[in-house]
């Protein structure tokens, strides 16, 4: 199964843009989308993989077990930078565990949506939405290299999360800054 899902991504994969705006609710207009991963670590569980066997941190031991320690202080410092808000606030709700979520931006709200491992994912789960009304602003904010920038998406609550977004060469996802 694995080998048929790589030939097919291989070969094309599917048209993002159609299963992307396949979330779209009745009369709800696509503004923009775009692809980026948050910048507070990656929100693992902690776990390691000794000989093949997922196993918790309790049972890492040595190099491993540093390892994992550092990941969850970085993660933690990382959380506490590009994160922001009380708990239970609109930022505070965001899944940060989604590899390289598909942002979408409507007239209606604001969606994260996760395709899965690699993009594999034939339908996206939708893993966050928030209304429209709930966003205060979407801003670039420092770090921009050639195809990504660091983004700041604030909440009417005051509560932001940060994100390194892929921004198009050509433009067309302009939008989502807009």
């Amino acid at each position: 199964m694995f080998k048929k899902l790589i030939q097919k991504r291989l070969a094309g994969g599917p048209d993002m843009q159609a299963l992307i705006t396949a979330v779209l609710a009745e009369g709800e207009t696509m503004v923009a989308w775009t692809v980026g991963a948050h910048c507070a670590g990656d929100g693992s569980d902690n776990s390691g993989i000794v000989d093949g066997t997922v196993v918790s941190d309790v049972a890492l031991t040595g190099d491993l077990k540093l390892s994992t320690l550092t990941r969850k202080a970085m993660n933690a410092r990382d959380r506490k930078l590009h994160t922001g808000g009380e708990q239970g606030s609109d930022a505070r709700r965001i899944p940060i565990n989604k590899m390289n979520p598909y942002h979408l931006l409507t007239d209606r709200r604001y969606v994260l949506l996760d395709f899965g491992f690699a993009t594999f994912a034939e339908e996206p789960e939708i893993a966050f939405t928030v209304g429209r009304d709930r966003i205060a602003s979407i801003a670039r904010v420092g770090k921009e290299s050639r195809d990504r920038v660091r983004t700041r998406i604030t909440f009417v609550d005051d509560s932001f999360a940060d994100y390194d977004l892929w921004v198009d060469p050509a433009g067309a996802n302009a939008g989502f800054w807009s």
